[in-house]
C-alpha cells in the first residue's frame, strides 16, 4: 500500500561523543579531532545563517571510520528567527549560555559556548563546568558562578576555559576557529586546518544576505530525522559534516565496546519542500 512521503535516515555504525567519554575511551588528542571535525560541521550550519540550539556531546556521532556528525538539528533556527516565547529556553540546560537563560535570543555566540561546554567534558574526562544538586541550583551556577575547574588541570587550560566560558559574551571567543586554535596550543597539538567556507560570521553577528556558502568540493550535508532505534539510540535529524580530506581521522578512536546507531525509512505526514 502507499504510504506516502518518508524520510531514509541513514545508519551511522558507531557511537556518540557522550558515550566515548563516559566509557574514558578517548586520549586528549582524540578528542581534540572529534571537536576539530564537530567545529566543521558548526562552522558549515553558521555559514549557511543555522543556529544549532542544542550543541553537546550527545550530539555527536563519532562513525567507527572516526568521521564525526552534528545531529538533532530538530531546534535549530535561521538566524534572527524566534522558536520561543518571553521566558522560555531550549536546549539542554548545562550546555545553555547564561545570556539565554536571561532572556536573550540564541545566535552563533550561544552554540559557541555550548560548544566550549562540550571541550571541556572532553578535557575534563566527562565533568561539566556548571553543576548542581537541582536544576535551579545549576541554572543558578551558571549565570552567577566561575567554571567548576577539577583539580589538578594544567593552568593554560583553566584560563581558555574561564575565556570561553566568560559570563559576558564580548570577553569570550568569537570564532570557533580561535578557540580551537587556543585550545591545541593548550594541549601541545597542532591547530586545526580551516576550511574555505568564505567570510564567517562572529559571534553574536546579525545575520548576512548573500554569504558565502562552501563549495560540495568542500562541504557534505545530508538531511535525517530524528528517531529512537530499535537499541534505543538516537539518530541524526540533520548533520553537516566536512569532507573528511580536511582532516583525516587517526586509527582507533572508538573502543571495541562501540555499537551502531541504526537509522530507518520512516513515513512522514508532511513533505517538504
Amino acid at each position: 500500500p502507499e504510504i506516502g512521503p518518508y524520510l531514509a535516515m541513514e545508519f551511522v555504525d558507531g557511537s556518540t561523543l557522550a558515550n566515548l567519554i563516559a566509557e574514558k575511551a578517548l586520549t586528549r588528542e582524540n578528542g581534540f579531532h572529534i571537536l576539530t571535525q564537530a567545529m566543521y560541521a558548526l562552522m558549515a550550519a553558521h555559514a549557511a545563517d543555522i543556529i544549532h540550539r542544542d550543541v553537546k556531546p550527545d550530539n555527536l556521532l563519532v562513525g567507527k571510520d572516526g568521521r564525526v556528525k552534528l545531529m538533532d538539528f530538530g531546534i535549530a533556527r535561521g538566524e534572527g528567527a524566534r522558536l520561543t516565547a518571553v521566558g522560555e529556553v531550549l536546549g539542554t540546560p548545562s550546555y545553555t549560555a547564561p545570556e539565554l537563560l536571561q532572556g536573550q535570543d540564541a545566535n552563533i555566540g550561544t552554540d559557541l559556548y555550548a560548544f566550549v561546554v562540550t571541550a571541556f567534558q572532553v578535557v575534563a574526562r566527562g565533568n561539566l563546568p556548571f553543576h548542581g544538586e537541582s536544576l535551579g541550583a545549576t541554572l543558578y551556577n551558571i549565570i552567577h558562578e566561575p567554571p567548576a575547574m577539577p583539580p589538578g588541570l594544567e593552568p593554560a587550560l583553566v584560563a581558555l576555559f574561564n575565556k570561553g566560558l566568560h559570563k559576558d559574551p564580548g570577553q569570550r571567543y568569537q570564532r570557533l576557529g580561535d578557540f580551537l586554535a587556543a585550545l591545541a596550543k593548550a594541549l601541545h597539538l597542532p591547530a586545526p586546518v580551516m576550511p574555505a567556507l568564505g567570510a564567517m560570521p562572529e559571534a553574536g553577528a546579525p545575520s548576512r544576505a548573500g554569504h558565502s556558502h562552501p563549495s560540495q568540493d568542500d562541504m557534505r550535508t545530508s538531511a535525517i530525522p530524528a528517531k529512537k532505534s530499535q537499541g534505543g539510540k538516537k539518530t541524526s535529524d540533520s548533520s553537516a559534516e566536512m569532507a573528511g580530506h580536511l582532516a583525516p581521522p587517526p586509527q582507533g578512536l572508538l573502543s571495541q565496546k562501540s555499537s551502531g546507531e541504526h537509522s530507518h525509512e520512516v513515513p512522514h505526514p508532511h513533505p517538504h519542500p
